[in-house]
């Protein structure tokens, strides 16, 4: 477990001592996802993440008011099921479009998830080795951020079992 806290505050301040600021825009967000599964699992799910987004330089106009964007997405999620617990370590990439002056924002992502208990009650989802793929909504005021995404984490069949979790997940972040 202190190897776990080491990693995970490692990736923090990598990603947070590269920060660039440009003028008013804001490269940071932290704070807390929570949800549950749907009901393609035998156990029923429930999930809590702290994530981490930083903006990258990238970025696509795509008409006059609206831009793609790039950011880093990185998270620690705890799952339970069954009274069972495990965690999860994923570090990708987002694409996202905001719109309306930055008060609402579209976005898609994958990450390369790390699964640390891959059997969990009835539910076994073949490995350590996972991807997760989201899509989602947040809406912005100032600094505040209320989001909802809807992720799928699986193997890609690269297991012998590949059941699969879908997350509904609501977060509130902070923005800096």
């Amino acid at each position: 477990m202190v190897h776990f806290v080491h990693t995970i505050l490692f990736f923090a301040f990598l990603l947070s001592s590269t920060a660039v600021y440009s003028g008013d825009k804001t490269v940071f967000e932290l704070g807390g996802r929570g949800g549950v599964n749907d009901n393609r699992n035998y156990e029923d799910f429930t999930a809590g993440e702290v994530y981490l987004l930083k903006d990258l330089p990238w970025q696509m106009p795509l008409t006059q008011s609206a831009t793609l964007r790039t950011r880093l997405d990185a998270g620690v999620t705890a799952l339970e099921a069954a009274g069972e617990h495990s965690f999860m370590l994923a570090i990708g990439g987002d694409l996202f479009v905001p719109m309306l002056d930055d008060r609402l924002e579209f976005e898609v992502g994958l990450r390369p998830t790390f699964l640390h208990d891959y059997k969990i009650g009835e539910d076994d989802f073949g490995g350590n080795l996972q991807f997760t793929s989201h899509a989602g909504l947040t809406l912005r005021w100032q600094e505040v951020s209320l989001s909802y995404r809807i992720q799928h984490t699986s193997n890609a069949s690269i297991y012998e079992q590949n059941k699969g979790l879908n997350l509904h997940l609501v977060g509130l972040g902070g923005r800096f």
